[in-house]
């Protein structure tokens, strides 16, 4: 867990103005089509913030735990580290949270061997790349090294999920959501604001900002959407 963060979580929780504001309909949504049928199973979830999908998982009449770390967490999530629960579980979901953790298959590892019952299952999701934002994102930070986010220490990819399964033996299953955010209008809107103050925040000219946008816009009309082309990516793993 990078404590460093807690500091922009507890402010953003408590001003409501936090970076994903109108996002994560669709992860939760497909997190809890995810969910297995039967309803006597015990469910963790592990950074549950503002406790959204939680309650929406409780009204469908599911037992939950949610926790968070930070203090300023919604109602009906509990402040505390994942590492202080003892219980065991069926079933755990996490909605973008590995990819801010300092080793997210080490602590997955550990959530699996620790909170899960034999044979449970993990939900998770986290950003996709595999989309025209993910190449501009991608390669400005590979390239230029710019940080276009405060908070993902890691743009964890499907293969990095596929491997892990493989060494581990564990099936998985994945699908992906948010296109219009990987290529579309949410997109366009998104990076219309944020690559100018992601190059200024690095000291890079701007100028080219208003082309490369215009050259998007015309381009989004070409690209072909797929089940792994969404902004998100949804990952089931069977241990």
């Amino acid at each position: 867990m990078n404590e460093e963060l807690k500091a922009t979580y507890d402010r953003a929780y408590k001003e409501g103005d936090f970076f994903t504001k109108g996002r994560g309909v669709q992860e939760r949504a497909e997190i809890i089509k995810m969910l297995p049928s039967f309803k006597e199973m015990k469910i963790l979830e592990i950074g549950a913030g503002k406790g959204e999908l939680a309650n929406s998982i409780r009204k469908l009449g599911y037992e939950i735990t949610a926790i968070d770390y930070s203090e300023e967490c919604g109602d009906g999530v509990l402040c505390k580290n994942y590492r202080e629960i003892t219980d065991k579980f069926d079933v755990i979901v996490m909605l973008g949270v590995l990819e801010h953790l300092d080793e997210p298959f080490v602590e997955l590892d550990w959530m699996i061997n620790n909170l899960l019952n034999k044979n449970g299952q993990v939900i998770t999701s986290s950003p996709n790349f595999l989309n025209p934002r993910g190449y501009v994102w991608m390669t400005l930070h590979h390239l230029l090294k710019v940080p276009m986010s405060l908070t993902d220490l890691h743009f964890i990819a499907p293969w990095d999920f596929g491997r892990y399964c493989n060494v581990r033996g564990y099936r998985l299953i994945m699908q992906s959501v948010d296109q219009d955010w990987g290529c579309g209008k949410m997109m366009l809107d998104d990076y219309y604001k944020r690559l100018p103050k992601a190059l200024n925040d690095v000291g890079l000219p701007t100028d080219g900002c208003k082309s490369l946008w215009n050259w998007l816009k015309k381009s989004n009309n070409y690209f072909q959407t797929s089940r792994h082309s969404g902004a998100n990516m949804v990952y089931k793993i069977f241990t």
